[in-house]
């Protein structure tokens, strides 16, 4: 099936600013992201499940370190259009997430997880790190190489 023949149950929005992301998953019964290749690590993911959206998505790359199979969403092998199909129907019917909505203690741990206030803590630890192993290796008696 081609996008335009989908145009009535499956919205292909492109680029979103923030306030119309959030609108946009209110009514969502899933955030599908299927791929071919191994995506990298971006957010789409996280926002879905922090809006308690179950995710759809490739089982390798960055969905697969934020996206818990059968928890926040299920993920299939890239590619595998008969897992995407099965993976779609599961949600539809209600087989998984049966209120089309996740569990709020999974959202919740993605909330903190994915905080801005996690990020900056976590960044200025591995920045501590860093310095703080810069400044033992500059303490430690240099060798010199000689090259000829």
């Amino acid at each position: 099936m081609l996008a335009r023949d989908l145009h009535d149950c499956v919205t292909f929005t492109g680029w979103l600013a923030s306030a119309v992301v959030d609108r946009q998953l209110e009514t969502a019964w899933a955030l599908v992201a299927p791929s071919l290749s191994a995506e990298p690590l971006g957010m789409v993911g996280p926002e879905a499940v922090i809006r308690s959206v179950p995710v759809i998505a490739s089982s390798t790359g960055g969905f697969a370190e934020t996206i818990e199979d059968e928890v926040s969403g299920l993920l299939f092998p890239n590619g595998d259009e008969l897992a995407l199909h099965r993976s779609l129907e599961r949600v539809a019917t209600g087989t998984a997430f049966p209120s089309h909505l996740l569990d709020p203690e999974v959202v919740a741990r993605a909330t903190r997880s994915f905080s801005i206030e996690r990020h900056i803590t976590d960044l200025r630890a591995h920045l501590h790190h860093v310095v703080d192993r810069s400044l033992s290796r500059s303490a430690m008696p240099r060798r010199i190489v000689d090259w000829r």
